[in-house]
């Protein structure tokens, strides 16, 4: 199974389970927490979200890795967001990553994480972008 795929897979018991990804499984085993299937794992809304960004430190409940990269690039804290993208490895954080690197201004390594993402490169502004996935993944 690919990182951060969700889909019905059949339990040991035979019936139908939803995966949520390989991050919320071990996100699960370390905090001794376990999500309900189809609960959301962004509870938070956009605006709180963009509330957030006047803290120091990002949201407890923010526990997915590539809001938190999205949440430490806002404060300026590159090789933060970069270590949280890097650490997602899948379509959603390769798109992060992307995103990363046109702000680095780093354009070739944009575009490779963009295909690995299976995205097209963004056209827009960064902060357009940044608007853009934080609302695809909240």
């Amino acid at each position: 199974m690919r990182h951060g795929v969700r889909g019905p897979l059949f339990c040991l018991s035979g019936a139908k389970c939803d995966i949520v990804s390989i991050d919320e499984i071990s996100r699960q085993r370390l905090s001794g927490t376990r999500r309900q299937p189809g609960a959301a794992i962004h509870p938070m809304k956009l605006n709180a979200f963009k509330q957030s960004l006047g803290r120091d430190v990002p949201p407890a409940d923010i526990d997915d890795l590539a809001v938190q990269a999205l949440w430490f690039a806002a404060k300026g804290n590159w090789t933060r967001a970069h270590e949280l993208a890097q650490a997602r490895d899948d379509a959603t954080g390769a798109w992060v990553h992307a995103y990363l690197h046109r702000v680095e201004g780093d354009t070739s390594n944009a575009h490779y994480w963009y295909r690995r993402a299976s995205r097209q490169p963004h056209s827009g502004s960064l902060a357009e972008e940044w608007d853009e996935i934080a609302a695809d993944l909240i």
